[in-house]
Order: structure tokens, then C-alpha cells, then sequence
């Protein structure tokens, strides 16, 4: 004889796995496409007929935060989290990586490590996604950039690091609000280093990405990457 609870039990069971989740909470991600990105725990959901019965696997599974689908072969593989930005995938034709929207976090967005932001040339600092040293921050595009058409007023720090020559140098002490409006009224800075000890500014026209060999860690001074006009 069976339990009435049991009876209960499986009647959820069932009626949670014929639910379909709503497909929208999906994003397509159009630069993984006819591929396969291996990560460290694997989710292989197996065969699926649709890609909404590949987003229903996804979706019971707590871990899941995306997956990756192939409407020839019918095979769903999900996705821990988020795939890093810089991951590397292999050659599988017919596939097409989905990741949970909820799950993406753009420019300013909270994060404690560098995989959890999934916007391009991305990095984790001080505790907000933010753009890699050397990348400007385009508002308009929503992504980083190497080159802006036009420079803004607004700035990237990048602590304990420093951009050294060549540098436009201001001999005087000055205040940090003075060393960045030095640089904002400049068209040819790119960023400037600034210790607060001291009051030293140094406004630069290179970046880290143009002269990786000069970027180095200091502890008495910050880095500032200028970024695109709003």
C-alpha cells in the first residue's frame, strides 16, 4: 500500500517537471555559436527534443546557470554559473550557448570574482565589474574599448598600479579633483597616476595596452584609464 504522502511527493515531482520555465529569462549568446566550451563540473543533461525542454533541465538544476544546445543532435549540456569571458572552446557544429540573463553582469554590476562579469575585456575590481587596465569604458555600446572617438570626464581606477613614462608631470602638489580635470581638458590623455601622499599627478597619453612593459604594481599610487565620452 502506498503512503498518501508518497503519492503527494511524485505528484509534485511531475507536475514540476512538466512545467515549462519561461524561454525570455534566456539570452543567445551570438559569439558562441558551433561550439562547445568545456568547464570544470560538467552538466549533461542528455538528450533533449526541444531547446525549451534544454532551458527546463537547466532550470531545476540550482547550479545551472546556462547550457549549451544543438537542435541537430537534440543533446543538451548545461553550464555551471557563467562561462568566463576568456574561455576556450572547441569546434562543435550546430551548437549554441544560452545563459541566464539574471545571471549577467555589465559595467558597475556587484561581483567578488572576475568570472562573474561577462562583459567583454571585463575584470572584478573592488568589488564592481569593470574594465581590464588599458580598455575604456563606451556607456553608449555598453562595452570596453581600446579606442574612444571621443574622451570623457569620467575614469576607471585601477589601485596600486601605476602607468610610469613617458608622462606629461606636474612639478607642484595638487589635488586629485585638479590632476583629473588636468587630464579631461587634455584630448591626448588617456589617464594619469596619482599619489595621495603626496599630492603627485601624472597625466598620460599611453596606456597600459600600449606600453604593457611600463604597467606595474605600486602601493603608494593609483592608476586612473579615462573613459569614452557619454
Amino acid at each position: 500500500m502506498v503512503n498518501i504522502n508518497t503519492k503527494l511527493i511524485v505528484l509534485i515531482v511531475v507536475l514540476a517537471k512538466g512545467t515549462a520555465v519561461d524561454f525570455n529569462i534566456y539570452h543567445k549568446d551570438e559569439t558562441l555559436l558551433d561550439v562547445v566550451c568545456p568547464t570544470e563540473a560538467s552538466l549533461e543533461f542528455g538528450s533533449s527534443r526541444t531547446v525549451q525542454e534544454c532551458a527546463n533541465n537547466c532550470h531545476l538544476d540550482t547550479i545551472c546557470g546556462g547550457f549549451f544546445y544543438s537542435k541537430q543532435q537534440k543533446y543538451c549540456k548545461g553550464v555551471p554559473g557563467i562561462l568566463s569571458p576568456n574561455v576556450t572552446c572547441n569546434d562543435s557544429m550546430g551548437f549554441a550557448y544560452y545563459r541566464k540573463k539574471a545571471l549577467e553582469r555589465g559595467f558597475g554590476a556587484q561581483c567578488n570574482f572576475t568570472v562573474e562579469c561577462t562583459m567583454n575585456a571585463s575584470v572584478c575590481n573592488q568589488g564592481a565589474c569593470s574594465c581590464k587596465a588599458g580598455y575604456s569604458y563606451n556607456s553608449s555600446a555598453g562595452m570596453c574599448v581600446i579606442e574612444c572617438d571621443s574622451y570623457g570626464s569620467t575614469y576607471i581606477k585601477h589601485e596600486h598600479k601605476m602607468l610610469s613614462d613617458p608622462y606629461i608631470f606636474l612639478d607642484e602638489p595638487v589635488s586629485f579633483e585638479y590632476c583629473m580635470s588636468v587630464c579631461s581638458s587634455n584630448t591626448v590623455c588617456r589617464g594619469f597616476n596619482f599619489n595621495g601622499g603626496f599630492g603627485r599627478c601624472k597625466t598620460l597619453a599611453i596606456t597600459p595596452l600600449t606600453h604593457p612593459d611600463t604597467y606595474h604594481d605600486i602601493l603608494t599610487v593609483d592608476y586612473y584609464q579615462r573613459n569614452c565620452s557619454e
